[in-house]
């Protein structure tokens, strides 16, 4: 019998992240969506995502949620049956990043969720995509349904996070690594960094799509998925 998928959704998202795709795939796998709101330590949220996950199963993260996935394959590789990594990278954060985690931090402690919302949306959406109305719609229910409290703490999470770069080689599940072309947070030459560091790896880029490959494009992200999972396509 095959494993159930478990996707991990990335920092101010929630399980509309992967609805479309899960659209796409929900007749062929066991689907569960973990839910990493509450915790602000990397170690806790491996925790929260290990204790409601079944004893064994596939794992797919986007951004954050690929940055957790990669964390739990290095410490339960015995749970991990293949891993799917989307738009995420395996270094650490540049002090630039920090810096801008910080201050979305400050907008969303004096009650700017807004603000947040409006700077964060251009930059993760491919350029044709960034006024499309039921994007834009999504990335801002994702973000309100999280809340100030729960982004900040995401964001505490993602600043204490060790560096994983050196421990990735030791991750063998068969890993698919997806990218959109025009992701501008962690851009495809991250994915080739990582697809080149995993022992068993494959490497797509997503045409027309940014940062939110899942939404813009999941079609696409669906056939990669369900190659990785040796699922059965439909007619």
């Amino acid at each position: 019998m095959m494993e159930p998928l478990v996707f991990i959704p990335g920092l101010a998202c929630t399980e509309h992240l992967f609805t479309p795709v899960i659209n796409e795939l929900k007749d062929r796998v066991t689907i569960h969506v973990a839910d990493i709101r509450g915790p602000d330590t990397m170690d806790a949220i491996v925790e929260k995502v290990l204790a409601e996950a079944p004893s064994r199963f596939s794992l797919a993260g986007l951004s954050m949620g690929g940055y957790v996935a990669m964390e739990i394959a290095l410490r339960a590789p015995d749970e991990v049956a293949k891993l799917a990594l989307l738009d995420t990278k395996m270094r650490p954060d540049t002090e630039d990043e920090k810096a801008a985690r910080h201050k979305l931090m400050e907008m969303a402690a004096s009650g700017g969720l807004n603000e947040v919302i409006a700077v964060l949306t251009p930059r993760l959406l491919h350029p044709d995509n960034a006024e499309d109305p039921d994007l834009v719609r999504i990335i801002r229910q994702m973000t309100e349904e999280t809340g100030a409290d729960i982004f900040m703490a995401q964001e505490r999470a993602l600043l204490g996070r060790r560096d994983i770069s050196g421990l990735v080689p030791g991750i063998t599940v068969p890993t698919l690594v997806v990218v959109g072309d025009e992701d501008a947070i962690t851009p495809p030459s991250a994915a080739r960094e990582m697809h080149e560091a995993l022992p068993d790896s494959t490497l797509v880029t997503i045409e027309n799509a940014g940062h939110l490959t899942t939404l813009e494009q999941p079609e696409a992200v669906a056939e990669a998925l369900a190659d990785w999972l040796k699922l059965p396509h439909t007619v």
